[in-house]
């Protein structure tokens, strides 16, 4: 997700949770010890963040084009 902070107002974005979502879908580890269901829950966990971070950078823009 995004944080704001609101020290001077910068976007703080979260990398590390979709480190192995991206391992497991661009380099094929297979020396990823999750059984399938458990690599399934992280996998929609880290599109839910996407999704959220998503809707908030829209909204962030929505903002600014209304100053």
């Amino acid at each position: 997700m995004l944080h704001m902070n609101n020290t001077n107002s910068t976007i703080d974005p979260v990398v590390k949770d979709t480190a192995s979502l991206k391992r497991r879908w661009f380099d094929d580890d297979d020396e990823c010890d999750e059984s399938p269901a458990l690599a399934l829950r992280h996998d929609l966990d880290a599109i839910t963040r996407l999704m959220a971070m998503i809707t908030e950078l829209d909204s962030l823009r929505k903002r600014r084009r209304e100053c």
